[in-house]
């Protein structure tokens, strides 16, 4: 995986950071809390020692609390 830019990780902080002031997060933020107010379903299975966690994608949903997904 190559390392990230100082620009692309200033890009990353502000953009985490408007989706915090957005939904009314303040540091520290519980990640599942969060993923389930803005429309995730956030669901536990068994990983390798090596894998922090996934994100799986349903094909079906076009919208999230009302927000159109890009395709």
């Amino acid at each position: 995986m190559k390392e990230l830019s100082k620009m692309e990780q200033a890009i990353i902080k502000q953009k985490a950071q408007e989706i915090l002031d957005k939904y009314g997060f303040r540091r520290p933020v519980d990640a599942i809390q969060l993923a389930e107010s803005i429309g995730f379903v956030v669901g536990n299975a068994k990983m390798a020692q090596e894998d922090d966690g996934f994100i799986l994608v349903n094909n079906d949903t076009h919208e999230i609390l009302g927000e159109k997904l890009r395709n």
